[in-house]
C-alpha cells in the first residue's frame, strides 16, 4: 500500500511538472510570435512594399523562439537535439477572396511558409506548428508561426527521463522499504524462531530484547517473564510428579509386601487380621493423600473463585468448632481473639484455610499448652489472621520450602519427619498458600515470640 501510494504521488507530481514545463516552453514561443505579429501589423498598416517588409521581418524570422528554452530545465540541456528538426520560423499575409481585383485567395507576402500552408491556406494547421493569426488593417489575414520539432523533441526527452527516473525511484524505494522492513522485523523473526524452539520443549531459551523498538522490547520482556513462569511450573510439575510417585510408592510397597506375606506364608487367623489391619491403615493414608491432592487442585483453580461480602468472625468460630474434638483429645486449649470484621472472600475456602492451619498447630503443640487464633484490621483496610502454636517451630533451613508441595520438615540428622508441611503428607500448607493467593493475600511464617510457629495471613479488606 505504501509503495502504491508513493507511486501515485510520484506520477501526479511528475505529470504536473511536465504540464508546467510544456506550458512555459509554449509561452516562450507565443511571446516571440506576438512580437512578430505586432511588427507585421505595423508594417502592413504603413503599406510597406514586399521587399521592404521582408527586409524588416527577416531578422525576426531568423531569431529562434524561446531564448531560455535550454536553460529553463536541466534535462533540456542534457538532450542531444537533431539539427535537422523542423524549427522553421515563418510569416505571411493572406489576401482573402474578394479583397482585390487580383486573383482571389492568394499569399501577397510569404516567408518560409511550410507546404501545408501554401497549398491550402492559413487554416490548415497541424500539431507540428505553433501559429498566430490576426486580421490586418486592410482586411488581410496576418500569419506568423514556428515549427515545434525542437520543442517536441525536448518534451519527449523530458517525458522519458521522468518516466525512467520515476521507475528507478520506485525500484530504489521498494528495495529500501524491503530492506528497512526486514531490518525492523528482524527482532520479530528472532522472536518467531525462539518461539518455535520453545514450542519444541526448550524452556531454557529466552528472547533477545536488545532492540531499539520499544514495543518489541516490552513484548520480549513480557514473554521472558511468561517463560520464567512456564519453566517454574514445568519444574514444579516434574517435582510434583516425582514427589507423588515417592509418596505413593512407600504405602504401595508396604501393601504389596504384606499381601505377599499373607499369600505365601501359612499364618494364623490373627496374623492375617494383622496384615489386613496394616493394609487398611495404609489404604487410609493413601486415601487421605488423594483427598489432599483434590483439595490442592481445587485451591489452585480458585484464582477466579466467586467472592462476596462476608463476616470473618463466624468463619473463625466454625473452624474452631471443626477442630475442637482434636484439641480436646490432645489436651490443647484454644485461645480465640476474633474481631468483628468484614471482607470479600469465599467462606468455604477460608474455612478450609483455618481448619488446615489449626489442625497443623494442634498436632505440633504439646499437651497442656495452647493454640492462639487472632484477627485484626490494619490501617490500610486489610484484614489479618494469626495462628500461633507452642511447638518446636520450623528449622530455619526448611523455611524457604515451607509452602511447597510434599514438604516434610527434617531433623538435624536428616530423617524425614511429618512437620509443618501439612497433614502428614506435605500438602496442607501448599493448600493454604493456594487459597490465600486466590484471595489476593499473603501468608508468611515466623518463629513465635516464645517458640512455636506463627502463621500470619493478610487479606484485602472491604
Amino acid at each position: 500500500m505504501l509503495t502504491m501510494a508513493s507511486l501515485l504521488v510520484g506520477i501526479s507530481y511528475r505529470y504536473m511538472q511536465f504540464k508546467i514545463l510544456k506550458g512555459v516552453l509554449y509561452e516562450q514561443i507565443d511571446s516571440t510570435l506576438r512580437t512578430r505579429m505586432i511588427l507585421l501589423t505595423n508594417l502592413t498598416s504603413l503599406n510597406f512594399t514586399e521587399s521592404q517588409t521582408k527586409r524588416l521581418m527577416q531578422p525576426l524570422l531568423e531569431q529562434e523562439p524561446g531564448p531560455l528554452l535550454e536553460v529553463y530545465f536541466l534535462v533540456a540541456k542534457m538532450l542531444k537535439l537533431d539539427s535537422s528538426l523542423d524549427d522553421r520560423q515563418f510569416a505571411g499575409i493572406w489576401q482573402p477572396e474578394g479583397q482585390s481585383n487580383e486573383a482571389p485567395g492568394r499569399w501577397t507576402m510569404a516567408w518560409n511558409l511550410p507546404a501545408a500552408f501554401t497549398s491550402e491556406g492559413p487554416a490548415a494547421l497541424t500539431d507540428d506548428y505553433r501559429v498566430q493569426t490576426r486580421l490586418g488593417p486592410n482586411g488581410q489575414i496576418l500569419v506568423t508561426g514556428s515549427g515545434l520539432g525542437r520543442v517536441t523533441s525536448i518534451l519527449h526527452g523530458i517525458f522519458f527521463s521522468y518516466f525512467f527516473s520515476l521507475v528507478l525511484g520506485v525500484l530504489i524505494f521498494m528495495a529500501a522499504t524491503f530492506y528497512l522492513a526486514r531490518l525492523a522485523l528482524r527482532p520479530v523473526a528472532n522472536i518467531s524462531d525462539s518461539a518455535r524452539e520453545i514450542a519444541n520443549g526448550n524452556l531454557n531459551l529466552r528472547l533477545n530484547t536488545e532492540t531499539k523498538v520499544d514495543e518489541l522490547k516490552s513484548m520480549g520482556a513480557s514473554l521472558n517473564i511468561m517463560l520464567d513462569q512456564l519453566q517454574h511450573q514445568a519444574q514444579a510439575q516434574a517435582a510434583f510428579t516425582a514427589d507423588i510417585s515417592h509418596e505413593l510408592g512407600n504405602p504401595l510397597n508396604t501393601m504389596l509386601l504384606q499381601t505377599q506375606l499373607g499369600w505365601e506364608e501359612k499364618g494364623t487367623a490373627d496374623d492375617l487380621r494383622l496384615i489386613l489391619r496394616q493394609c487398611h491403615q495404609t489404604a487410609q493414608r493413601m486415601n487421605q493423600l488423594r483427598e489432599s491432592l483434590l483439595e490442592l487442585s481445587q485451591a489452585d483453580a480458585a484464582t477466579g473463585v466467586s467472592k462476596k461480602l462476608i463476616a470473618l468472625e463466624p468463619v473463625v468460630d466454625e473452624a474452631i468448632l471443626a477442630v475442637r474434638n482434636l484439641a480436646v483429645a490432645k489436651g490443647v486449649d484454644m485461645v480465640v481473639d476474633s474481631a468483628n470484621l468484614d471482607l470479600h472472600g469465599n467462606p468455604d475456602l477460608l474455612h478450609q484455610l483455618l481448619v488446615n492451619l489449626l489442625t497443623n498447630a494442634i498436632r505440633h503443640t504439646p499437651e497442656g499448652s495452647a493454640v492462639t487464633v487472632r484477627s485484626w484490621s490494619n490501617a490500610n483496610g486489610s484484614v489479618g489472621l494469626r495462628v500461633l502454636d507452642q511447638g518446636k517451630g520450623v528449622n530455619p533451613e526448611d523455611v524457604p520450602a515451607l509452602f511447597s508441595r510434599f514438604f516434610h520438615q527434617h531433623n538435624r540428622a536428616g530423617v524425614g519427619l511429618h512437620g509443618h508441611g501439612g497433614i502428614r503428607n506435605g500438602l496442607g500448607l501448599a493448600i493454604c498458600h493456594s487459597i490465600v493467593k486466590a484471595h489476593g493475600g499473603t501468608i508468611t511464617y515466623t518463629p513465635g515470640p516464645q517458640g512455636g510457629a506463627l502463621f500470619e495471613i493478610l487479606l484485602p479488606g472491604v
